[in-house]
């Protein structure tokens, strides 16, 4: 879930930060806990886009496509 709110006046950021973590407790019933990973500067937790099984598959390519990891992904494929 991605969410965003500008303020427009000066105090609005604090109401839009309640708005969205409110908007964020509501929908945490289900949460799956995996994170979309399309905005690249959203650093760590690529884990986190993933089913296990699947992240252990996309290492697997990496080490055997990759092992000098020439080429870096927006997002670090790590332990």
């Amino acid at each position: 879930m991605f969410a965003i709110g500008v303020p427009m006046a000066p105090g609005q950021g604090v109401a839009i930060e309640a708005s969205l973590s409110e908007l964020m407790e509501r929908l945490a019933p289900w949460d799956t806990g995996r994170r979309y990973l399309n905005f690249a500067e959203n650093v760590g937790g690529t884990r986190r886009g993933f089913e296990p099984a699947g992240y252990a598959r996309l290492r697997r390519a990496r080490a055997t496509c990759d092992p000098d990891e020439l080429f870096l992904p927006a997002h670090a494929i790590t332990e």
